[in-house]
């Protein structure tokens, strides 16, 4: 069904030309190693970053964006900003 959204065109190769299909098909059943199957990967992970804890280039890059400095910067911050 969520194919059906894109205008596509499957084709399909006979098991000579589709190499991986072919050596697929002839797996023999103690040839397949089983494995628990994860239903997590490690780049859909989600990162927290607290309040509290902001990053070094945070300032800069909301002054680059606003044009403002932060109110909380000091005079000796800005300067240097």
């Amino acid at each position: 069904m969520l194919l059906l959204e894109f205008d596509l065109e499957i084709k399909n190769k006979k098991g000579v030309e589709n190499h991986v299909a072919d050596h697929l098909s002839r797996l023999q059943p103690k040839d397949i190693q089983t494995e628990k199957v994860r239903e997590t990967f490690p780049d859909e992970q989600f990162y927290v970053l607290h309040s509290s804890v902001r990053p070094w280039y945070a300032d800069l890059v909301n002054y680059l964006v606003t044009k403002e400095f932060p109110s909380v910067l000091s005079k000796s911050q800005k300067d240097k900003l």
